[in-house]
């Protein structure tokens, strides 16, 4: 999985507090992880830890994997190019954004198609170390909405479907400058070494191929930062002011889990485009010309498995087989194999500098 090179992108606007604006007045944000409850093989199947027999058995019998809840809150502002909060529509079409995409393609004039905008909100907290992941691919006639995480992720990793792929490009925005809070992402592949955004982050943005690109938003605030206890997947992060807030909070109902003063809170924006090499293109996937079908993608990995030598039998209901699951996990299993050590994210995290 070699991406195209990142461009990196400061400032992402001209007056940031135009856009801090919308995320004061567009609170609370949910839970990040609501979305994303699932066994423990399917989890892997997108995470690209490893499965284990004991995963597979403990799926087999129908266990939900146990979750460990962080404290990150997500707010969708568009979808599908259309926006959800009349007052976040112009970023859209920021023309920035825009310019940027089309530089990462510059082997044509790309049709650029604004599709989807969300900010995450979090606390300070560490990270799972070795962590890493890609955004969610899109294909043509196996969305998101319709087929679960992990197929469209196993579909990405295994190359096989390359003709059906939307080529997305994303861009993440910051605005935090307290301590940690970078941002590692591997550019040149995941057996290369990785690159770590550097202060100040605000108002700066990496814009990428992220559903190619690993990457991660490290750990925020000191070493000893952690998530608060007492937190459930019904919380919400809210600032307490929505003009110029001081203080934001962590609530459950009324129940008020935490606050924060301002500076600790890491904000960041994505915003991602579908892009297509013409208009050609943009009228075969939005006309279905040439969808992909469920029983295609399942075809091919049957017959690629068994190319490779793995006897495998046709499942009878593919999006739900455990053991069809976690061979096509094992297989097509790509992570990073370089991080950085804790000390060179330090080190990184506290050097005034700008964006490399």
């Amino acid at each position: 999985m070699q991406p195209r090179p990142p461009r990196l992108l400061d400032p992402v606007f001209d007056d940031p507090h135009e856009f801090l604006a919308l995320v004061y007045r567009n609170g609370p944000f949910p839970s990040l992880q609501q979305r994303v409850m699932t066994n423990a093989v399917e989890s892997a199947a997108i995470t690209g830890e490893w499965v284990t027999d004991a995963m597979i058995a403990r799926a087999s019998a129908g266990a939900e994997r146990s979750v460990a809840i962080s404290a990150s809150y997500r707010s969708y502002w568009a979808r599908a190019g259309a926006p959800l909060r009349a007052d976040a529509a112009w970023l859209l079409t920021h023309r920035r954004f825009l310019d940027a995409v089309r530089a990462l393609f510059p082997e044509s004039d790309p049709l650029v198609r604004p599709d989807e905008i969300y900010v995450n909100v979090q606390v300070p907290q560490q990270i799972r170390p070795g962590s890493a992941h890609v955004d969610i691919p899109k294909f043509r006639g196996i969305g998101r909405r319709e087929f679960p995480v992990w197929l469209l992720t196993t579909m990405r990793r295994s190359a096989l479907f390359e003709p059906w792929r939307v080529p997305v490009a994303t861009a993440v925005c910051w605005f935090y400058d307290g301590p940690g809070g970078t941002y590692t992402y591997w550019p040149d592949g995941p057996d290369a070494p990785p690159r770590q955004t550097t202060h100040p982050f605000t108002n700066t943005a990496v814009v990428g191929e992220n559903d190619t690109m690993f990457h991660r938003g490290d750990a925020i605030g000191p070493p000893d930062a952690a998530a608060p206890g007492g937190l459930t997947l019904d919380c919400v992060c809210e600032p307490l002011d929505t003009t110029a807030p001081a203080r934001w909070r962590i609530r459950d109902a009324d129940r008020v889990v935490a606050e924060y003063d301002a500076a600790q809170m890491r904000i960041a924006l994505s915003w991602s485009a579908e892009v297509y090499v013409d208009d050609h293109a943009r009228q075969v996937a939005d006309e279905h010309r040439d969808d992909l079908t469920i029983e295609a993608v399942v075809d091919t990995f049957v017959h690629d498995l068994r190319a490779r030598g793995q006897h495998v039998d046709h499942p009878v209901d593919p999006l739900h087989d455990v053991h069809f699951i976690a061979r096509l996990a094992r297989t097509y299993r790509v992570v990073p194999t370089l991080f950085p050590t804790a000390a060179e994210t330090h080190a990184v995290a506290c050097t005034p500098s700008t964006v490399a």
